[in-house]
């Protein structure tokens, strides 16, 4: 390194000997010389084809609005050389220019993911603002990307929201009627459509507030034909056996009631709710009474695994010792995993306190061992719950 008074007699020398500001005016105009060469010669042919609206025409144009000859001018009047800005203070302008123009982000032309449309759709972002969460419509319903990012607000899918209104839905819960169910703002559905199912139901004796249950809890009703709905309530009226004479009969008001309770049943196959009938009735030995109760209290035993249900079955009767009028008496059993129940039977059977029977003496409830969790049932049972944890470590 060269001593400060002689760096300083050096710039002297320099300033002395080159016209003045030399170095600033030829470096800025091999800068717009650069510039220049690096614009395409044959825009006008790009402009034919995509229009005038491309981004690399608007890149040029934006780019051809910096007045670089002022820039250069500013730079003339510096006293001396110490004072020229380099080339980054001269992007750093260009940069200025083009964050004055306040650019929009653009539309992807595609993309697998409803994230990259977000920030360039008000659609989605007043979707957003009602709580619906696009991750779980992308992951459940990929099929509904197409539309989604295709609405226009607010005319697409305002009426929608104005007809959940007036059947009592809240705002707050809209969010959540439309992660379940999207295709309600498919433009091919319309809102005449929807009240044709809700008409359907009000003929059906369902009340106002069992109608807005269903739309919040199973909105997917509004997916099902009228036709093939009122062939779905039909079948449940009148659930076939494996005796063709014999069926499983609900009155009016207690099928309103099963639907109300368990809406998703609207959407479960047919023949899946047959075969569970079916594995109720030959596999376990209920009676068709005993089928209609069971189904009475818990309907969602229709929407089991026909199989995982024959297993649950078979261990609360050959394990568990229960029968079929205990069962009955607490059908929310059938209600389960058999990996929640297994485990506390054998923790109780190790402490010789597996009794279920209710004329015996001590026995234990099934209230207190299903529907609940792991320090709920030692709770209720009066048990050690570090002792219950180390005895699952061993199984």
């Amino acid at each position: 390194m060269f001593p400060i008074n002689l760096q300083k007699t050096a710039s002297a020398l320099v300033a002395s000997i080159a016209p003045k500001n030399c170095i600033c005016t030829c470096s800025h105009v091999r800068r717009k010389t650069w510039l220049n060469a690096r614009k395409p010669q044959k825009l006008t042919a790009i402009e034919a084809v995509f229009g005038s609206t491309t981004p690399q025409t608007r890149f040029y144009s934006q780019l051809d609005s910096v007045n670089t000859d002022s820039l250069v001018k500013q730079h003339h009047q510096s006293p001396d050389v110490d004072s020229v800005r380099s080339f980054a203070d001269f992007d750093g302008e260009i940069g200025n220019q083009f964050s004055r123009k306040n650019f929009s982000p653009s539309m992807p032309s595609h993309s697998d993911s409803l994230s990259h449309y977000v920030n360039s759709s008000k659609t989605l972002q007043t979707l957003v603002m009602f709580g619906v969460s696009l991750y779980d419509i992308q992951r459940k319903h990929p099929e509904a990307l197409d539309f989604l990012v295709k609405l226009k607000y607010p005319d697409d899918f305002q009426s929608v929201l104005h007809w959940l209104k007036s059947h009592g839905i809240e705002p707050a819960e809209m969010g959540d009627i439309i992660t379940k169910n999207p295709f309600i703002l498919d433009p091919a559905c319309s809102v005449k459509d929807f009240s044709e199912i809700t008409e359907y139901l009000s003929s059906k004796k369902f009340t106002a507030e069992q109608i807005s249950s269903l739309l919040v809890r199973h909105p997917q009703i509004l997916n099902i034909d009228v036709l093939k709905l009122d062939g779905i309530l039909g079948f449940y009226s009148k659930i076939p056996t494996n005796y063709e004479r014999r069926k499983i009969t609900y009155s009016a008001e207690e099928l309103r009631n099963i639907v109300v309770r368990c809406p998703q049943l609207l959407n479960r196959s047919l023949r899946s709710v047959y075969l569970t009938i079916q594995i109720l009735e030959r596999s376990c030995s209920f009676t068709i009474a005993e089928i209609r109760l069971l189904l009475l209290q818990r309907p969602q035993i229709l929407l089991m695994d026909s199989v995982k249900l024959d297993k649950l079955y078979r261990f609360y009767v050959n394990e568990m010792g229960l029968t079929n009028q205990h069962i009955c008496r607490s059908p929310f059993i059938l209600d389960t995993r058999i990996k929640i129940v297994r485990p506390r039977h054998l923790y109780l059977k190790h402490l010789g306190k597996d009794i279920y029977g209710e004329e015996e003496q001590g026995y234990i409830g099934l209230y207190d061992i299903v529907p609940c969790t792991d320090e709920e049932f030692c709770r209720r049972c009066q048990l050690d719950y570090n002792h219950f944890v180390d005895f699952m470590k061993t199984l």
